[in-house]
């Protein structure tokens, strides 16, 4: 028989959590005991301030500590030293960091978006016709000619001249899947502007660095500006089509995730905002476009780069260090857990980072992330039906629909992790009884699986702001 023990200051709670949500971990030091049978023991230990905050800086710490008949040590990815095969967390994320400062520059200066107007290189394009563009490539701009080689119903296709390995059958592909999914992303994120007047989104396959699968730019939307290309345009890195089958699913998702940036952009420019999204919601949001659209086969390697990230901050926002992973499967949370009308919400909010989240849920953000954390811990494990604990579509099992629709099993992802790796003992956070973490940011968490049995006391000790739960399943 396996059962569950789930401690929140030192009080013992079985498999009903109802009761849960009213009580704060904030124990200084904190014990629990366990027994009963069991496979696996988790410990999740997490920070959060006292009251709702968007800052970052790490400013706890704890120790977590077994008591064993063999000294157990606990497992945990983020310090063993091993990146995942495939983190999750794009090299690139220093450039799309770049954009999103832009995106914010543009708003807080307050520049006008241009009027819709035509433009007779949108408006009256042809099959056949050139342009030159301007494309960002790193840290720079180069001036690029393409040619515009498909137009339908809702966009045109511009390719630089360059570009031979891109073929009929890749733009047929990526025009069918753009026609397909351009109205769903209209009806869950809102339309663009048409910033040209022409009544269509352009997209231009152009080779840029190797790291970026693509982007938008928000200084298009601006006439005047330096290197605006004038109009409604998302941008494709023509060297991956050289391997399309490969990257097929990935170009299509790219394009959608950088709709959601483009159409997030507008509202704020249209509502007269003067401040941007914060990163990690705007990278969440995007992400979330990708599993509205069918593109979430890929999901699994970020929150597998998530487990390999942790003591990272969910509202981390210098734009280089968001975590995909984790702002992926929290945005997922809010969507499975109270729908889709938060977006709409996020959107028109006059507020940002975590107080634009509590007013799109209604609910405060500190017990939010403790709720959530508590889902990661205890989602699919089979001790809750609790919809804060447990969220269906985060366990169906590989190979199902629900799967394939979802991209990850959450539980099955994190006993994988956790049994595929030996930590060692010697890397600088472990220690012979346990774990010690100093600088724990805020809205972060570890996960930890202690690897020998049998585990008999836990012991946490640290600030005021650091709670811990504990899982025998």
């Amino acid at each position: 028989m396996k059962r569950l023990l789930i401690v929140f200051c030192c009080i013992f709670f079985g498999c009903d959590l109802e009761s849960q949500s009213e009580i704060a971990v904030t124990s200084q030091s904190q014990t629990v005991a366990v027994s009963g049978d069991y496979d696996m023991l988790y410990t999740m230990v997490y920070a959060v301030p006292e009251t709702r905050s968007d800052e970052i800086a790490g400013k706890n710490s704890f120790r977590l500590t077994a008591q064993t008949s063999s000294r157990s040590v606990a497992g945990n990815p983020s310090s063993g030293g091993e990146p995942a095969e495939d983190s999750g967390v794009p090299a690139a994320s220093a450039f799309y960091g770049r954009l999103r400062e832009s995106e914010a520059a543009l708003l807080k200066n307050g520049v006008p978006a241009v009027a819709a107007r035509t433009l007779q290189t949108s408006a009256g394009a042809s099959v056949g016709e050139t342009r030159q563009f301007w494309i960002l490539s790193g840290s720079y701009m180069k001036e690029t000619e393409t040619v515009c080689r498909k137009i339908t119903g809702n966009s045109v296709f511009y390719v630089e001249k360059e570009a031979s390995a891109v073929t009929e059958q890749h733009l047929d592909y990526l025009a069918g899947e753009l026609e397909e999914k351009l109205p769903l992303m209209r009806e869950k994120f809102g339309r663009e502007s048409d910033t040209d007047g022409n009544g269509k989104l352009i997209y231009v396959i152009a080779e840029t660095e190797e790291s970026v699968f693509g982007y938008f730019y928000a200084v298009d939307k601006y006439e005047g500006e330096t290197d605006s290309n004038n109009g409604d345009i998302l941008y494709i890195n023509a060297l991956y089509f050289s391997e399309f089958e490969k990257y097929k699913i990935d170009l299509a998702a790219t394009l959608v995730h950088e709709f959601q940036h483009m159409a997030f952009f507008d509202t704020l420019v249209r509502l007269g905002r003067t401040h941007s999204a914060a990163v990690w919601i705007n990278e969440g949001l995007s992400m979330l476009a990708e599993y509205f659209c069918g593109y979430a086969a890929p999901h699994e390697d970020y929150i597998k780069g998530m487990l390999y990230n942790q003591g990272v901050s969910l509202i981390e926002d210098d734009g280089d260090s968001v975590d995909y992973g984790l702002s992926l499967l929290f945005m997922r949370y809010l969507q499975e857990r109270f729908g889709e009308a938060f977006i709409k919400k996020l959107y028109n909010s006059p507020q940002t980072g975590t107080a634009s989240v509590e007013e799109a849920v209604g609910a405060d953000f500190n017990t939010l992330f403790e709720d959530f954390v508590r889902m990661i811990l205890l989602t699919g494990r089979g001790v809750t039906d609790d919809s804060r604990y447990n969220i269906s579509a985060f366990n169906h099992a590989e190979g199902t629909a629900g799967y394939g629709e979802n991209g990850f099993c959450l539980s099955r992802l994190i006993d994988t992790v956790y049994a595929a790796h030996g930590f060692s003992q010697t890397v600088d956070l472990r220690r012979s009884y346990g774990m010690e973490v100093k600088n724990m940011k805020n809205y972060s968490f570890y996960l930890f699986k202690w690897i020998n049995r049998p585990v008999t006391l836990l012991q946490i000790s640290g600030t005021d702001t650091v709670g811990f739960e504990t899982g025998a399943f």
